[in-house]
């Protein structure tokens, strides 16, 4: 006597079973494979990439130089923050400057994984937003 399997009649049974063996080795090779995958993704971005962020006057402009050559540039956002994204890792100087003139600097300042850098400059009356 056969098994019936979505309209079909099957000798046996076997390949209903065998649609069904393969079907769940399948499943279970898709979720592994992309279980393995997850985890190296993360690591490799966040291990490869820092931010620098904090308050300066509004309209100034922070730069960020590190030793192996790395330059990155922003305006100070109207409400007095910066922040400088994707900064590959390493040793930065952030630099506060207004038109042609620095106004501050910080040097030798450590970008590390998975920690953002908080560098906050001297803002006139501790107000950095503009008004």
């Amino acid at each position: 006597m056969g098994i019936y399997m979505e309209g079909r009649k099957q000798k046996n049974g076997l390949h209903g079973g065998r649609v069904r063996g393969m079907s769940a080795v399948l499943a279970v090779a898709v979720v592994t494979c992309a279980g393995a995958l997850l985890p190296a993704t993360a690591v490799r971005a966040q291990s490869t990439a820092g931010m620098i962020h904090g308050q300066a006057p509004a309209g100034d402009v922070v730069l960020a130089h590190s030793t192996s050559g790395v330059r990155r540039t922003t305006v100070v956002k109207k409400n007095g923050q910066f922040e400088l994204r994707h900064l590959p890792l390493g040793v930065y100087s952030v630099t506060l400057k207004k038109g042609d003139k620095v106004i501050d600097m910080y040097h030798r300042v450590p970008l590390t994984v998975g920690r953002g850098l908080e560098v906050n400059f001297a803002c006139p009356h501790d107000q950095c937003a503009a008004p």
